[in-house]
């Protein structure tokens, strides 16, 4: 899907993130036998977050999504991407993303 290095890289990354965050979930709610979580939603959500952070906020921000050693712009043009990329699987495809 990705044609860039970078790309992959940060791609596995995140990928680790989504994977991490099911775990802990999974874990922790064994009151309820069915729930839904959005990796995707958490992921931005975090990277948009890391765009206002510094410090060492910002290094554990990067760190929990598994971009540790990208910068920030690299984050940004991969998410970009897989936006774009995720409108783009096929006609059908719904994509609503909301900031508030």
């Amino acid at each position: 899907m990705f044609s860039a290095s970078p790309h992959i890289k940060v791609a596995c990354g995140n990928l680790d993130f989504a994977f991490r965050l099911f775990q802990q979930v999974n874990a922790t709610e064994t009151q309820q036998a069915n729930w839904i979580i959005s990796p995707l939603s958490a992921s931005l959500a975090l990277g948009m977050t890391a765009n206002g952070a510094a410090g060492n906020t910002l290094e554990e921000i990067k760190n929990t999504l598994g971009f540790g050693t990208f910068e920030l712009a690299a984050m940004n043009s991969y998410n970009q991407k897989l936006i774009k990329e995720l409108l783009n699987l096929d006609n059908t495809t719904r994509l609503n993303i909301a900031n508030s």
